[in-house]
């Protein structure tokens, strides 16, 4: 993680894990993801090829955030270079003007994406993001972000990309397992 950005978004997360309780208060719209705090390995199929992956989650200041910080490391393939790396940082809040949870992603290609939770199609165990400003992407591009819960240790994410007159296609399936 030589990156600025990686290493600004490290700090922030070192910080935060020093100055929150890793609880969230009673009715807090996040508890829902309260499974997550904490270190996860995962494995990764798709576009990109096969990847091994690391994610560390923490709550924010105040119990408002969920950040979490993401390294995945590919496999060849043959759309992709050698040994592909992909960063991301992940911050879930929750929009009170609209009562839905909110996902702003941070990747190290220079996009960041706005999602807001699928009104009606989420549960307890099951959240969909649907993108709703992504920056510095390709023009007309959506994406959709599933999170599915399988237990307290482990859990799916699934991303999925549709482009103008085109239907959603998956782009990458990771199962995470809880290490700590």
């Amino acid at each position: 993680m030589g990156s600025k950005l990686g290493k600004i978004t490290t700090l922030i997360f070192i910080l935060c894990m020093q100055f929150s309780a890793q609880t969230l208060p009673s009715g807090n719209p996040l508890s829902d993801f309260i499974f997550l705090i904490g270190e996860w390995d995962g494995t990764s199929h798709g576009v990109e090829g096969d990847g091994i992956c690391k994610k560390y989650v923490t709550l924010g200041p105040d119990s408002n955030l969920i950040v979490s910080e993401n390294d995945f490391s590919f496999e060849n393939s043959k759309s992709y270079p050698p040994s592909e790396k992909h960063e991301h940082r992940s911050v879930y809040s929750f929009n009170k003007e609209d009562s839905l949870l909110v996902l702003k992603v941070v990747n190290s290609e220079g996009h960041t994406t706005c999602f807001k939770e699928k009104r009606n199609s989420s549960g307890k165990d099951k959240k969909i993001f649907l993108s709703q400003k992504i920056e510095n992407g390709p023009p007309g591009l959506k994406v959709r972000r599933t999170i599915l819960k399988l237990n307290n240790d482990s859990y799916t994410e699934t991303l999925e990309y549709k482009y103008p007159s085109r239907d959603y296609i998956v782009w990458r399936t990771t199962t995470w397992e809880k290490i700590k």
